[in-house]
C-alpha cells in the first residue's frame, strides 16, 4: 500500500515566522497530551470504544467492498495500537504499530468531501490521523506525532477537542497567546475570556488556524534537524 505523500509546505500569507522554540514548544505540548491518554486507562479505552463502536456497520443489501475495505482498515489500525499498547515484545510492538500505519493510510488519503458508508470522510480522515499521531508517539516520533496531530486538526478540530482530546484548545490557545507576533484569526490576540466565550465554530476556526500556521514550520524545521536543506538557498525554497 503506498504511504501518505508528504504535504508541499505552504506557508500561510498572515503568518510570520515561527521561530524553532516556539514550534518544539508546541511539540512538546501536543506530545503531552497524547501522553495523558495513556497513562489515564479508563480514558484511553473509552475513545477506543466510542471509535470502533461506530465503525461497526450495519447490514445492507448493497455496498461497495472497497468502502468496507476502508472501514476495516480504520478498525484494524485502532484495534492494532491496542494489541501494541498491550504487548511486552518489542519486536511485536513494532510489528503492529508499523501494520497499523499501513492500514491508517489508507482512510487517511481519502477525499475530505466525500462520504463512505454513510460517514463523512472527515470523520473518518480525521480519526485516521489522530490514530497515525499515536503510532508515531509510540515509537517515540514526537516531531511526526505532532505533524499527523495537526492534520487531525486541520480536518475536524471539533471532533479533536470533544472527543479525542478534551482540554487541548484551550492549551493551544494559552500557549498561542504567550508568543509575541503571534495573532490568532489574524486581526485580534485571543485570550481565555474570550476562548471561553466563543461557539464551537469560533473555536473550530482558531484551532484550524493554529495547525495551519505551524504546521509546514514544523514540517521544515525537521527537514532541516534531517539534513535536508543544506544551504541558504535551498532554504529560500521552501520560505515565500
Amino acid at each position: 500500500m503506498a504511504s501518505i505523500p508528504p504535504s508541499p509546505l505552504d506557508f500561510s500569507n498572515d503568518a510570520e515566522k515561527l521561530e524553532f522554540e516556539s514550534v518544539r514548544a508546541l511539540v512538546a505540548l501536543i506530545n503531552q497530551h497524547i501522553d495523558s491518554l495513556f497513562e489515564d486507562t479508563q480514558t484511553w479505552k473509552s475513545l477506543n470504544s466510542k471509535c470502533t463502536s461506530k465503525l461497526k456497520i450495519q447490514t445492507r443489501e448493497f455496498f461497495e467492498f472497497s468502502d468496507y475495505s476502508l472501514l476495516s482498515n480504520l478498525y484494524g489500525g485502532i484495534e492494532g495500537i491496542e494489541e501494541a499498547l498491550q504487548t511486552k515484545c518489542m519486536e511485536q510492538k513494532t510489528s503492529k504499530l508499523q501494520n497499523s500505519e499501513k492500514l491508517l493510510q489508507d482512510p487517511a488519503s481519502l477525499d475530505e468531501n466525500g462520504m463512505t458508508l454513510g460517514f463523512p470522510n472527515s470523520y473518518l480522515i480525521c480519526c485516521s490521523y489522530f490514530y497515525l499521531s499515536v503510532v508515531e508517539k509510540l515509537r517515540k516520533n514526537e516531531w511526526k506525532a505532532a505533524i499527523h496531530f495537526l492534520q487531525a486538526l486541520l480536518v475536524s478540530p471539533r471532533l479533536v477537542h470533544t472527543e479525542f482530546t478534551p482540554g487541548v484548545c484551550q492549551n493551544l490557545f494559552l500557549f498561542c497567546i504567550k508568543l509575541e507576533n503571534v495573532k490568532p484569526l489574524g486581526s485580534r490576540r485571543i485570550n481565555v475570556v474570550s476562548y471561553t466565550d466563543s461557539d464551537n465554530n469560533e473555536v473550530d476556526d482558531a484551532m484550524r488556524w493554529i495547525a495551519r500556521n505551524y504546521k509546514p514550520w514544523l514540517m521544515y524545521y525537521q527537514i532541516m534537524s534531517c539534513g535536508e536543506i543544506s544551504s541558504a538557498d535551498d532554504q529560500s525554497r521552501y520560505i515565500m
